[in-house]
């Protein structure tokens, strides 16, 4: 099995160790579906685990680059003797390198093993599963019937981040963002269907807009979220009286700071939101055990803006235009957002109906 040994070597001569798409991240989930299919096939755990570790290890790209299992390859005979396995486990170790990408072939067990658990985890880049491409009957088991959390239950395997790894993945990364999460102890944070019906994984790019996400009781019908204009500060602004207590009175989570890389802007109409649409590794956790008191210091710290009902930040409308609007628009795809009208707004419950009439009637 690789040992931290082998992984030093690969910190200091594989330029995409700290790669989101391709690099350790991805090795180890690779080695985490190999050593799960191992059991059901017979597999060298051995010769899975370095294959994990070795068969992106010298790519040039995070896009097209045919000849990368070749390049392993090379690099692997040059440094044998950093390999741990007898002839016949090395040469099944070069084959399954150099044809992880094109190879749809093989009578040995372990190199099939290893070309499924590489490619169970394609989907962290968007790809759907195309099963004409896997050998075992597990993976195709897992494949057919979308069975990922049998992967992600499987436990017996290394931690996923040594401390030699999280140190080096954090210094080489100039760049972070933030993930907010109520599940704590998370190892990586996976792509999700939310709102925008669209798998990612979702981050903000300070820890501070991040917290305000830790609650989501009634949703922007219970507070706005934002920036100031003026100072520039995060803000919380209550859109009906006691919305914050409600929100955050009983709420803790953890805020996880995440490498920068691939996550993109533009993909949603805010613009402190970022996108990622594969798996993300997490490089350090900082547990928020009461996330009210939480939001309350840093407001006393000047961080962070708290607005009270009535009391409403620049550029929300006085006569809560802005929601009316809002809710109309949501109606038009999902009718019963008007019960959450009645029971966060029933005042306005009058005028968002007036409004979708008019809107609708304007689209016929």
């Amino acid at each position: 099995m690789v040992n931290d040994e082998v992984v030093k070597f690969l910190i200091e001569n594989s330029p995409f160790f700290c790669s989101a798409v391709h690099g350790v991240h991805h090795w180890r989930s690779v080695e985490r579906n190999g050593l799960y299919l191992a059991q059901f096939t017979g597999a060298d755990r051995s010769v899975v685990s370095y294959f994990s570790h070795f068969h992106d290890c010298m790519r040039q790209n995070n896009g097209h680059d045919p000849k990368h299992g070749s390049r392993a390859t090379k690099f692997l005979k040059q440094n044998r003797s950093k390999i741990k396995l007898n002839d016949k486990q090395f040469d099944q170790l070069c084959f399954a390198c150099s044809g992880h990408t094109f190879g749809r072939k093989t009578d040995c067990p372990t190199v099939a093993t290893c070309w499924d658990a590489d490619r169970l985890d394609i989907t962290r880049v968007g790809i759907d599963w195309d099963i004409s491409f896997f050998f075992s009957d597990e993976a195709k088991r897992i494949v057919e019937m979308k069975d990922i959390e049998a992967l992600h239950n499987f436990n017996k395997i290394p931690q996923y981040f040594s401390q030699t790894e999280t140190q080096i993945l954090s210094s080489s990364l100039q760049n972070v963002v933030y993930h907010s999460s109520h599940v704590l102890s998370l190892k990586k944070i996976h792509p999700r269907i939310s709102t925008h019906h669209k798998s990612w994984v979702y981050a903000t790019r300070e820890p501070v807009m991040s917290s305000i996400f830790l609650g989501s009781f009634g949703g922007d019908l219970a507070c706005a979220i934002g920036r100031e204009s003026s100072s520039g500060l995060p803000y919380l602004c209550e859109r009906f009286e006691g919305a914050f207590d409600k929100r955050y009175q009983i709420t803790k989570g953890s805020i996880y700071t995440l490498p920068a890389v691939d996550f993109v802007t533009n993909n949603t109409l805010w613009q402190e939101e970022i996108v990622c649409i594969h798996t993300v590794p997490i490089i350090k956790e900082m547990v928020i055990q009461n996330v009210k008191e939480y939001l309350l210091s840093l407001s006393q710290r000047g961080k962070l803006i708290i607005k009270y009902y009535p009391e409403k930040i620049d550029g929300i409308p006085e006569d809560d235009s802005d929601l009316v609007k809002i809710c109309s628009a949501r109606m038009k795809k999902n009718p019963d957002v008007l019960n959450d009208v009645k029971t966060f707004h029933p005042r306005l419950v009058k005028r968002v109906i007036d409004e979708f009439r008019k809107s609708h009637t304007l689209h016929v």
